[in-house]
Order: C-alpha cells, then sequence, then structure tokens
C-alpha cells in the first residue's frame, strides 16, 4: 500500500512524498483480531444456542401447563395439583394466579348448578337481578316422616344420612340434564328447560323422578341394613309458565324460577301422603308424557292456596316400546287438598 502527498516548504520550494508499506504491517493485526471474533462468537453462540433451547423448553412447558389449567375452567374439571412454576416472574405469577382461580370456580360449583357456573363464565346467563317467563318442568322431593327420624337419630348420623340421600337422588336429577336448585331441609327442588331449552323436559322429569325412587329404594336397603331409618321419598311434578332468572338482593343473589307453577308442584308432592302414592303430577305432564309413560289417575283436587281444579296422577312407569299404550281409568274422587274429601 502507498500514500502519495504534496508538501511545501514556503513559497519557493514544494515537492511530493511517496509512502509505501506493506499491508501485512498494518492489516495482520486486524485479521488476527476478526479471526479471533468469529471463534470467540462461534463458541458463544454454541454455548448460548442449548441455553436458550432448555430455557424455551421450560418456558413452554409452563405456558402449556397454563393453558391446560384454563381449558378446565370451561370444563369444571377438579383442580390441577401440581403448581406451575417457572425461573420467569411474570408466568409464575400467572400460574399462581390461575391455579387459585381454578380452585375457585371449582369450589363454586359445587354449591351452585354447574349449569349455571358454565353460563356465568361464558356470559350466557346474566348475573343482573331479573327474570323472563318461559315453560319449565318443576320436580320437588320430600321424605316421609322426617321429623319423626330426625327426633330420633344423632344429628351427626343424620347429617350423613341425608347426605347419602341428597347424593343418590341428584345423581339421578343430573343424569337427565336437571338443574338442582336448592335443598330445603329434606326436600330438594330441581327444575328442567332452564338455564339452556330441553325439548323434552318434561320426558327427561319424568325419567328422573322414576330413577330417583329406584335410587332411593336401593338406598333404604343399605339403611335399613346398618339398622337407620329408610327415608321413602316423594316427589311431584308440574310443567308450566314460571319466571325464571335471578332473585334476591345484590349482595347474594339465586337463580331459580317462581310462580304458581311452583307452587303447584310443591302441592303435588304433599298430596303423596294423603293418596299413599309415591310420584304425583299434574294433567299438563301427563298430557305431554303419556307417549312414553304411564299413569295413574287419581283425582281432582284443588290444592291448597289455589281456586282451580287440576286432575292428579300418579307417574307408574317408563313404557317399553312393545308395551301397551294405556290410560288407567279415573279413580272418580274428588278430593280438596285444604283437607276435605
Amino acid at each position: 500500500m502507498f500514500k502519495l502527498q504534496r508538501f511545501s516548504q514556503g513559497e519557493q520550494f514544494s515537492g511530493y512524498s511517496l509512502l509505501v508499506a506493506s499491508e501485512d504491517d498494518f492489516a495482520q493485526n486486524v485479521r488476527d483480531l476478526e479471526t479471533r471474533g468469529i471463534i470467540v462468537a462461534l463458541l458463544v453462540g454454541g454455548c448460548f444456542l442449548p441455553m436458550v433451547w432448555i430455557f424455551g423448553s421450560r418456558m413452554s412447558a409452563s405456558l402449556k401447563q397454563i393453558t391446560r389449567q384454563a381449558s378446565r375452567l370451561w370444563t369444571l374439571a377438579a383442580p390441577d395439583d401440581a403448581p406451575v412454576t417457572s425461573r420467569v416472574a411474570e408466568i409464575n405469577e400467572l400460574g399462581r394466579t390461575m391455579g387459585i382461580a381454578q380452585r375457585s370456580i371449582w369450589s363454586f360449583a359445587r354449591f351452585v348448578p354447574k349449569d349455571l357456573v358454565r353460563g356465568i363464565i361464558d356470559g350466557s346467563i346474566a348475573t343482573e337481578l331479573g327474570g323472563i317467563r318461559q315453560v319449565v318442568t318443576i320436580l320437588f322431593t320430600d321424605v316421609t316422616n322426617f321429623t319423626g327420624i330426625a327426633e330420633a337419630a344423632h344429628p351427626d348420623s343424620l347429617m350423613h344420612q341425608m347426605s347419602r340421600h341428597f347424593a343418590a337422588l341428584t345423581e339421578a336429577f343430573l343424569a337427565e340434564g336437571g338443574t338442582v336448585d336448592k335443598f330445603i331441609g329434606d326436600s330438594v327442588m330441581v327444575f328442567w328447560n332452564a338455564p339452556h331449552p330441553q325439548l323434552d323436559h318434561v320426558e327427561r322429569a319424568c325419567r328422573a323422578a322414576l330413577s330417583a325412587k329406584a335410587a332411593s329404594a336401593a338406598l333404604n336397603a343399605q339403611f335399613e341394613a346398618e339398622g337407620l331409618s329408610p327415608f321413602a321419598v316423594r316427589l311431584g311434578i308440574h310443567v308450566g309458565d314460571a319466571v325464571v332468572g335471578n332473585v334476591g338482593s345484590v349482595e347474594r343473589m339465586n337463580y331459580t324460577v317462581v310462580g304458581n307453577s311452583v307452587n303447584l308442584a310443591a302441592r303435588l308432592e304433599g298430596l303423596n301422603k294423603e293418596f299413599g302414592t309415591t310420584i304425583l303430577v299434574s294433567e299438563a305432564v301427563r298430557k305431554q308424557a303419556e307417549h312414553c309413560f304411564r299413569f295413574k289417575a287419581i283425582s281432582s283436587v284443588i290444592a291448597k292456596g289455589m281456586t282451580a281444579e287440576t286432575l292428579v296422577y300418579e307417574l307408574v312407569e317408563e313404557l317399553r316400546e312393545d308395551a301397551p299404550r294405556r290410560q288407567d281409568a279415573a279413580a272418580g274422587l274428588r278430593f280438596d287438598a285444604s283437607g276435605s274429601h
């Protein structure tokens, strides 16, 4: 390499200087540094890539676990006991929060019907006071002579026995898509066709009642073998208009059904005591379900608190496809539920 430069010494003397040097005298060190830099970069990169892969894999695993927990929120599955941990503070905090949310919602679903919890999560069920009028099928249950049983039983034993009784009935109702509204002492209130539409809600309620009756009979055999008093269940079913929605206060509300149809279903359950039956239904239920269930006409009644007469039927059994489609003759009695025959 070379460099040509003009120079002058005053006005009379000037000239040019030429500097010539070998390129290696200047560039050799630069090339050495460049080579060393490339080698160092390759070594650092070779060590850094596995670290990035390991760190990324662990972070991905944590995010996948959080995603699984989020999906379990929708299904209301039991919470995952394995905590989500990560060296990334934000992911670690997200995993902890998701775990708390999962446990909270799962616990909430054990106090409130799961369909309602799902509806609240996806926004299909409002969380404001108010309701709409629609047709629903309502079922009430009760235990024969529960007061006498409760007086003679030990409180702890009675609570345990009630829990077994409610568990057997609830399983039968949930199997048919019923919404278990509440437990009232020894009674259960269930309804169908809300919060989600069910075209066959009357049939579902009838099947659930027969299943609950069978489950109660099987459970009573266990109670008697254990020296406990049996819980003879009675059920009443009615279908009709009711107001469905949230009632209560802003601080505490309940998604339920209210109206005359609810009262009639409760009255039908109580009439079992007078007629010695187990499952009583209204004329409206019989009309909508007589194609697949057999009913026995009991009487025409005026339920307590009502003025109109209601034909009452006993739900006997579900008809098989090859069974005769017949209706038992009416009993020909008129019964006033307020107490007179």
